[in-house]
């Protein structure tokens, strides 16, 4: 009879997984192509939403490209990402936590090492995290450039354990598929009207 596998590090995604941020990320998506035009920012905003937890670089590059005709440089691309951040990160720091959230990184972050992994900046995303009060329940904190996958690699192999004993949290279909690629488990938080609830995808921790 096989064993269940055991859980030795967790890794979480950040918007919409700990902090009910992503409503506040699709309205400055929105927000920031209403200058080419309303029919843009409704697509704008229909594909952020079929694609959240993708790095917002690529979406711009895909935007541009797709429903602009123009190309997007790193220049324009670090142009946007600065003015996003400016529509952004002070709502997201007042906005409200996942329900059970704080309670859940309080209690493991007791037994276990915690990270985050996210398509944020990692600047703009170790500010927002520090603002909230919630860096010291995290071994580390990661964002773009760093991809999601490579932070599960990299913290299996620095606390020596398998892939498979990582656990990534997560809320989107992005971080379903990082999990799968790395080799890790996840598990799916469905927020609803009380504490979050979650949908594992493999053997529970």
């Amino acid at each position: 009879m096989a064993h269940p596998v055991r859980t030795r590090v967790i890794v979480f995604d950040f918007d919409g997984t700990l902090v009910d941020s992503a409503p506040i990320k699709t309205d400055a998506f929105t927000e920031l192509y209403r200058q080419f035009g309303d029919e843009i920012a409704e697509e704008v905003r229909r594909r952020h939403l079929a694609a959240e937890g993708v790095s917002r670089f690529i979406k711009f590059r895909e935007w541009h490209r797709e429903l602009l005709g123009q190309d997007c440089d790193d220049d324009a691309a670090a142009t946007l990402s600065a003015g996003f951040d400016r529509l952004v990160e002070e709502r997201i720091v007042a906005a409200p936590e996942i329900p059970g959230a704080r309670r859940a990184l309080e209690q493991l972050s007791e037994r276990l090492p915690l990270y985050i992994a996210s398509a944020t900046p990692e600047e703009s995303l170790r500010r927002i995290v520090d603002e909230r009060g919630m860096s010291g329940f995290f071994t580390g904190v990661h964002g773009i450039p760093t991809t999601k996958v490579d932070v599960i690699e990299s913290v299996a192999v620095a606390h020596r354990c398998e892939p498979s004993e990582v656990l990534m949290v997560g809320d989107a279909e992005s971080d379903r598929q990082a999990a799968e690629q790395a080799g890790a488990r996840f598990i799916g938080v469905v927020p609803g009207q009380g504490d979050a609830e979650c949908r594992d995808d493999e053997a529970g921790p």
